[in-house]
């Protein structure tokens, strides 16, 4: 244990200090730091950072909305192939020609992360400047098959993302790590990110995307930008995401889903158990126990009236 005396400093002190603003690689959702996205295999997770990689790369608004803080981008691609990268980028970009700040291994061949690629990634910033983001897909081809302790120790976990989020706030840029969730749904979306919570602890920013019904939702949470949930959809056309809606909300299973649906996103409209218990097709009491849980988990509230139940406001 170490006898140095530690310095301490004055709440005045903390006030007084210049501290720089933060970097956003996208203004108002990916800030410097580690960011983990999330999402079932053949979601879409793939096509989503790629275009996200594009955005700042080439400059333009991500999902046609967050403006992007131009500079270079390293992807490292561990679970595809040059021709099947090569076909995303051109269906991306309509064949047109591809910015030279996007950056790839060579021959996509890069260490593990657990065998050298934290390493290999600290020297690749530091002799580029320039580089923006890092984009890692996926964690689960990114370690080694000896890294056995994966998804069982909560500070294996924690301790081996830290150095990924360290590495990103020594640099100031931002991490974007590919992972996936598992089958069975959660009440809290992030809590089907599959891992120990230490997988969920230690990035500055969560995302996910899930499907909900027919609909496509991105959750995003993190310490320095407000949750939301944002409705996407595929266009297969263009093979990019596009931004539909802002501000959904939505419910934990397809049970409760089909209650917040009764609503149509109008938080003016209000409806008694009887009215919900009639549309959804259920007993009175099944509905009553479903909304007193949905009332704890705040996905739904009290109306303005006795027995009167409304959509919550997230502000």
């Amino acid at each position: 244990m170490s006898n140095q005396k530690i310095k301490l400093m004055t709440a005045r002190d903390l006030q007084r200090m210049k501290i720089p603003p933060i970097n956003w690689a996208v203004k108002d959702l990916i800030p410097e730091g580690l960011t983990l996205l999330a999402g079932r295999p053949k979601v879409g997770k793939s096509f989503i950072v790629l275009d996200l990689a594009l955005s700042i790369t080439n400059e333009y608004k991500f999902l046609d909305k967050f403006d992007c803080t131009p500079g270079k981008v390293l992807f490292i691609p561990y679970e595809d192939n040059t021709r099947r990268m090569q076909s995303r980028i051109n269906e991306l970009l309509d064949w047109e020609i591809a910015p030279e700040g996007l950056l790839f291994p060579s021959e996509l061949n890069f260490p593990k992360l657990d065998r050298g690629g934290v390493d290999n990634i600290r020297r690749i910033i530091k002799d580029d400047p320039d580089i923006r983001m890092v984009v890692i897909d996926t964690f689960g081809t990114a370690i080694s098959s000896g890294f056995n302790s994966f998804g069982t120790s909560f500070k294996e976990d924690y301790d081996f993302l830290s150095h990924l989020q360290q590495l990103s706030l020594e640099f100031q840029i931002s991490i974007v790590l590919i992972h996936h969730t598992r089958k069975l749904p959660s009440e809290n979306v992030f809590d089907e990110i599959v891992g120990t919570t230490g997988v969920t602890a230690s990035p500055d920013t969560l995302m996910l995307i899930k499907k909900h019904g027919d609909k496509t939702l991105l959750h995003i949470t993190g310490r320095d930008i407000e949750e939301d949930t944002f409705e996407i959809k595929f266009d297969k056309e263009t093979f990019k995401w596009e931004l539909i809606a802002e501000g959904v909300t939505y419910a934990g299973t397809a049970e409760r889903q089909a209650i917040v649906d009764l609503f149509e996103g109008d938080y003016d409209k209000e409806f008694q158990i009887k009215d919900i218990a009639e549309q959804i097709g259920k007993s009175r009491l099944a509905i009553s126990q479903l909304i007193r849980k949905m009332k704890l988990s705040g996905e739904i509230s009290e109306g303005s009236g006795y027995g009167f139940y409304k959509l919550p406001v997230h502000n």
